[in-house]
């Protein structure tokens, strides 16, 4: 007992008692790391209170969301301890009712190719799709006038291109579904950002099209295959080989493009 009174006692006495809510809360603001916020909660009454506030919480998922999701919806779970790391920080992230902004890091499900990346637009629907596969990167043009060769890509990597754009494209749809339908429930949530491990692509929701989604997703009589369709989720997309392509912010050059897309974006600047 006195050594719960000595703990006490010195939270009391740290410099932080001395800080008004609001300062001590603009501190928390900058952690971030949900891990080290729930560590901060930990430490005292009144920091459990004020952690609670902070606007902006990132985490990292080791597991994949979508499968325990199916998991936790095939059988009866009576305690957090039972579900998976990605739930188990989601019901810790619950917590954080005033939360504006999430950002979320999920491990990549598909790395059946060395080099790939995409990029999704969302508006108040499926905006556009772009994946990029090149078969070499050069860090200087003139690296690549000395390496020249002219080498065909054969058949089997192209259809495995091909393969792999449309698992990225229908992978982080099914993510974004099991994702938003928990997380777009926060009240005053304006951003969400998810993004793989190897930040080979980022899907990312501000301003109005959180209000948008949240009507949609939250609709209970909608399933999974009616809110995909109402997303627009893409049967048919434009392709095309580009055998030499020159990305003017970085100045690295890419040979061997398969390019696949729909609808219009830009990634160049981000590659």
């Amino acid at each position: 007992m006195k050594e719960i009174e000595k703990s006490r006692t010195s939270v009391d006495s740290c410099p932080f008692s001395r800080l008004p809510d609001e300062m001590v809360l603009q501190i928390f603001d900058k952690l971030i790391d949900l891990k080290i916020l729930c560590l901060c909660k930990s430490v005292s009454k009144r920091f459990n209170r004020i952690v609670t506030q902070v606007n902006t919480i990132s985490f990292t998922a080791l597991t994949d969301p979508e499968v325990e999701y199916h998991n936790r919806e095939s059988r009866a779970f009576n305690t957090v301890a039972s579900l998976g790391p990605f739930w188990s920080a989601y019901c810790t992230l619950l917590k954080f009712r005033r939360v504006k902004s999430v950002h979320i890091q999920l491990p990549s499900a598909v790395d059946s190719l060395p080099l790939f990346k995409w990029k999704i637009k969302f508006g108040n629907r499926f905006d556009a799709f772009l994946f990029l596969s090149p078969n070499y990167i050069y860090h200087k043009k003139e690296v690549y006038v000395n390496d020249i060769d002219q080498d065909i890509e054969s058949n089997e990597l192209i259809r495995k291109k091909i393969k792999t754009s449309g698992q990225c494209l229908q992978d982080v749809m099914k993510r974004i579904i099991v994702l938003l339908t928990d997380i777009i429930s926060f009240p005053l949530l304006e951003r969400v950002s998810i993004v793989d491990s190897d930040n080979r692509g980022k899907v990312s929701f501000s301003g109005g099209k959180i209000a948008d989604i949240r009507n949609l997703l939250c609709s209970p009589s909608e399933t999974m295959e009616q809110r995909l369709k109402y997303l627009d989720f893409p049967s048919k997309m434009s392709r095309c080989y580009v055998p030499l392509l020159e990305l003017p912010v970085s100045g690295y050059v890419m040979k061997g493009i398969l390019k696949k897309h729909r609808g219009q974006i830009e990634m160049l600047g981000e590659v």
